[in-house]
């Protein structure tokens, strides 16, 4: 069967010796499935919020597809994937480590194997983790390549909702409630960009992203949301401050 490379590899961190993570050879459809209430957008996979000074384990399952198609000499040809590596991550949030089921974290075409990130987060913040993967194809004499490819994932560590907010700045929102669109106010123009995470009241991400430098005033869509109890916490130069936000029609 032809395919297509679809590889979204998920790594926090250094990758470090065999994990306890356990491949699930259930799977069988090549791809990458993160943990549970882990969501995507354009630009990257959104993972589950973590909160600071708490035990946090997640656990990602990986299928390797076994051959894909490629154009050459001006051909399209099926080509047997040899392996897929994960060869570095940039962007660990401090406190956490991962591993892979095997010390090389390195599968055969065709293979499954497993990413476990776990520790506990120490610093506040919203993420940008940059992984690259290498997948090797080999075709007879005529094809011995490896393909480097970088994904995004982002990842937040925010305060426990029961604790006090920390920041030098501050914002509202409005309105509050909202059901469209939902405005951050600064009180004053921001100096430098900052970064948004808003989640639910089970922790998990629904939304993040960026705001640029000189703003006093972002809005963000939440039409695609469902009705509840949220909070949006907003961080960037060490600080952090949230807010919380009603979402009904």
């Amino acid at each position: 069967m032809k395919k297509t490379i679809y590889l979204l590899l998920f790594t926090c961190l250094t990758v470090q010796a065999s994990a306890q993570c356990v491949p699930d050879p259930s799977i069988t459809i090549p791809g990458v499935y993160p943990p549970a209430g882990s969501t995507t957008d354009t630009t990257a996979i959104i993972l589950p919020a973590a909160q600071i000074g708490v035990p946090t384990n997640y656990v990602t399952q990986i299928s390797v597809l076994s051959d894909t198609t490629v154009s050459l000499f001006g051909l399209t040809l099926n080509v047997p994937v040899d392996s897929l590596s994960i060869d570095s991550v940039s962007g660990l949030p401090p406190g956490m480590t991962a591993a892979c089921d095997n010390p090389r974290c390195k599968w055969p075409g065709g293979g499954n194997g497993c990413i476990e990130l776990s520790g506990t987060p120490s610093s506040l913040g919203v993420y940008d983790i940059m992984a690259y993967s290498a997948t090797r194809l080999v075709f007879g004499a005529i094809l011995d390549s490896t393909v480097v490819t970088p994904f995004v994932f982002k990842f937040s560590v925010v305060n426990n909702i029961g604790l006090p907010d920390l920041a030098s700045f501050d914002f509202a929102l409005q309105p509050n409630p909202a059901s469209e669109f939902v405005s951050i106010q600064f009180s004053e123009s921001i100096a430098a960009e900052r970064s948004y995470v808003l989640i639910d009241v089970l922790g998990r991400t629904v939304d993040a992203g960026k705001i640029p430098p000189s703003s006093k005033l972002h809005p963000i869509y939440i039409g695609d949301l469902k009705n509840g109890h949220y909070r949006l916490m907003i961080s960037g130069g060490g600080e952090q401050k949230s807010h919380s936000l009603i979402i009904a029609d």
